[in-house]
Order: C-alpha cells, then sequence, then structure tokens
C-alpha cells in the first residue's frame, strides 16, 4: 500500500509492519487529492484480488490486554491467588489512567498498582477465597483518562490467536473484550515470601525466603518465578525441591532502583496448578556506608598498599569486614575488619608476577552489615585498576645525573709558556 500526494509524490509506504495487513500514518501536509494505491506483492492483480481500505481520523484511544496470556482466560483455586501482568495500549496521549475490573465473580478480588504517565505495564493479583463458588464468569476492564478537557475512555481488547505461521506470526485472530475468569477447587498448596525486617540496599542483593504450605502428601517440586520486577529490580528463578517448604529468591536492587518500599510477588507452578504470593513489601534503602579510593596502577611483581576512605552515610555502630572484590587474575588482598569509628582502612595487595595485565575495569567492595537480626549485604564501587607489565631489564637501569649547570666549572690552569716573545691579545 502506498499514499500519494496531490503532486504524485509518495508520502507513505507498508507492507506488512502490523501483520497480514498494511497500515500507514499519514500526516496531510496540503490540500489536495490524495491517492491510496493497493497491490499484491508481485503486482499480478486479477478479480479474486480482493482489497478493502479503511481511512480514519487520529484520535486518542485507550484499551488493555493481557501481557501472558493469549487465550484470554484465567484460572484462580479457592482459597488462593494469581498473578498476571496487566498492558496497556495509548495513542495520541500519555497520563495518569484510572481503571477496575467489572463483574468478577462473588468472592473475587482483584489488587493492582496505577498505570502512571510512561507506564505500560503492571502487575495484577486476583485472589478467590475459600468461600468462593467453583465458577465461572466474563468478566471487562473499564479505564478512563481525564486532563483539561480531554477524556478518553478503553476497554478490555484481546486478540486471541487462532492461525499461526511460521515464526509466530497470526495469520487469523479473534478480538474478544471480556476475560474469562474461572474459579476451580482449591491448589494443594500456597506460596508466601517471609517479609524482610531489614532493606535491602541499591547496588546489591537480597535473599529472600519464601515459604511453601503444602496438603498432607503432597510432595511434588514447586516452580517459582517471579513475572514482574518494578523499575530498577531484577532476579532469578527457583525451585522448592521435593518434600521441602522453603527456598530463597535472589532479589537484585540496581543503583537506580527507586528508594522506599517496592511490592514484589511471584507465582508458583506444580502439579498442574499455578497460584501465587501476596504482594510483599520489600524496603529499598541507599548505601549506610561509602568508599572513595584512588585509581589502581600496579605492576607485575610489585605489592602495594592502598588506602580508601571510609564515609559514613547513615549511622551504623557495628564493626563488620570490608571485602575488595572483582581483583585482576593473580591480584589478592584479605578482608579489613572495620568499626564505626574508623575514617581510612589500609588494603595490602598482593600482584603476582603473572598477574593479568591489562585493563580490567571497576572493583568494588562488599560489607555484611546487620540489622533485626538479618544479614544486609552492600555492595559500592571503587576505582579503575590496570596492571602494566615490568619494563625490558635494559630500560630499567637509572640513568647517571645530568651535572648540575649552576655549579661552575673549575677551569683548569694554562700550561707555562716558554717563550721571551710577549703573548699578543
Amino acid at each position: 500500500m502506498s499514499v500519494y500526494g496531490p503532486k504524485g509524490n509518495q508520502v507513505a509506504s507498508d507492507d506488512d509492519s502490523r501483520g497480514m495487513d498494511s497500515f500507514a500514518r499519514v500526516t496531510i501536509a496540503e490540500d489536495g487529492i490524495h491517492t491510496v494505491r493497493v497491490h499484491d506483492l508481485l503486482k499480478r492483480g486479477g478479480d479474486t484480488f480482493a482489497y478493502r481500505i479503511e481511512i480514519t481520523p487520529i484520535v486518542p484511544k485507550l484499551s488493555f490486554f493481557l501481557t501472558d496470556y493469549e487465550s484470554a482466560s484465567l484460572v484462580v483455586p479457592q482459597g488462593n491467588r494469581i498473578l498476571f501482568r496487566l498492558s496497556t495500549r495509548r495513542s495520541d496521549f500519555d497520563g495518569l489512567i484510572n481503571f477496575s475490573f467489572l463483574d468478577l465473580p462473588e468472592g473475587v478480588t482483584a489488587e493492582y498498582g496505577t498505570f502512571a504517565q510512561g507506564r505500560t505495564e503492571i502487575p495484577v493479583l486476583i485472589t478467590a477465597t475459600p468461600e468462593a463458588m467453583v465458577s465461572g464468569a466474563l468478566t471487562s476492564i473499564a479505564g478512563i483518562y481525564e486532563k483539561e478537557g480531554l477524556k478518553v475512555e478503553g476497554i478490555y481488547d484481546q486478540k486471541v490467536p487462532l492461525v499461526f505461521g511460521r515464526n509466530k506470526i497470526v495469520h487469523l485472530a479473534q478480538p474478544v473484550n471480556k476475560l474469562a475468569l474461572a474459579v476451580t477447587d482449591k491448589a494443594p498448596f500456597h506460596i508466601e515470601f517471609t517479609v524482610p525486617k531489614s532493606p535491602i540496599i541499591q547496588r546489591s542483593t537480597k535473599r529472600i525466603k519464601i515459604v511453601a504450605t503444602r496438603d498432607e502428601g503432597f510432595t511434588a517440586p514447586i516452580k517459582v518465578h517471579v513475572p514482574y520486577f518494578p523499575t530498577g529490580f531484577g532476579g532469578g528463578t527457583l525451585t522448592i525441591p521435593e518434600g521441602k517448604t522453603e527456598a530463597y529468591l535472589q532479589l537484585e536492587a540496581r543503583p537506580d532502583a527507586p528508594l522506599g518500599e517496592m511490592k514484589l510477588a511471584a507465582i508458583g507452578e506444580s502439579g498442574g496448578y499455578q497460584v501465587a504470593t501476596f504482594f510483599t513489601p520489600i524496603p529499598v534503602d541507599e548505601p549506610w556506608i561509602r568508599y572513595e579510593m584512588e585509581e589502581l596502577r600496579l605492576e607485575q611483581g610489585k605489592n602495594v598498599e592502598v588506602k580508601v576512605k571510609v564515609i559514613q552515610v547513615k549511622p551504623y555502630e557495628g564493626s563488620y569486614e570490608l571485602e575488595m572484590r572483582r581483583l585482576p587474575k593473580g591480584v589478592t588482598t584479605t578482608k579489613i575488619p572495620i568499626d564505626h569509628t574508623m575514617t581510612e582502612v589500609t588494603f595490602p595487595l598482593t600482584v603476582a608476577v603473572d598477574a593479568a595485565a591489562g585493563k580490567h575495569g571497576v572493583v568494588g567492595f562488599a560489607v555484611m552489615l546487620k540489622q533485626h537480626d538479618e544479614d544486609v549485604l552492600q555492595m559500592f564501587p571503587g576505582n579503575k585498576i590496570t596492571v602494566f607489565k615490568p619494563l625490558p631489564p635494559e630500560l630499567q637501569k637509572k640513568p647517571e645525573p645530568k651535572p648540575d649547570p649552576k655549579v661552575a666549572k673549575t677551569e683548569k690552569p694554562k700550561p707555562k709558556r716558554r717563550t721571551r716573545f710577549p703573548e699578543t691579545q
């Protein structure tokens, strides 16, 4: 499909950027007759080549869809929860969106955050009480944006794929505006995070305990993953082993992790059931102690001492051991004991004769602090480190000192003239 202006110049074209159909967004720059030309890829044409052209004005639009459930259906066991990601499409506007779930079954509730400006995805937790009836319902989502006279309303709008081609290209899809939600018999297990008493520190990690409550006789492994991490956070997956009830999630807070409190929820899968934890509050804090050091320039085979400044950002009365990490191969040191009164420490660095030469990025510091009897790992960057090879032996000789030009030279006495003729000037 191509669009041409009044002078015959092409102003837009498209083949299959949105699937099997062509789509173009055109800004009309001048008055006059514009032409739309449509043809098949090989420009064959024929009686069976039928096309439909739709031309619509550009207006703000809003809709919602499930990120992970193309089937547009959800299942929640009695007395349990499910977790999924809800996404929004905004066209030609941005801002806070208020929305709600409509026609949920009795005994079923939804918990979620907000679609703030620029945010396109949030986690949603659906909970069914133990008394909720085993039933099903077609629920929907309605949202609205209102600001300065502009009002944009939207609903749930999911395209359910029916026919896939190569590379999962959708050849046929059915749009739906209702979400199928079923309440089923109870699952044989629940999972919960243990609420931490101490924070996770920016640039650091923290182990978050997850506990499974199993029905008698249910011992299968439970796979756990977090489908949605807020901006600035990350983590992996884990498995609660067969017959066990505990495991740990390694949560990571990046340097840009927002301070305050973040909420975390996870999904557990086993035996054909899928359940979720509650939204668990996780406190987030900035580094309590900072460390400063000069850039390191080392030479193979020469040991050095490195001074590091210790800066208390927040009061911490305990003692701990400071560890220097990410040292190059062949460069080693020891942990240094520290208490709250110290403002500087010295690391003895042992540099092997075969230490890896070159630039090695930034070394880091790690300490394990304590709060409310919980470990608080803090990691903090240091400075760049470079390891040089020593100069060849012939270049290591110290040059002879040059004479000081300020020191007057002692003139040798002239030999005595042996002649009877006077000396000429």
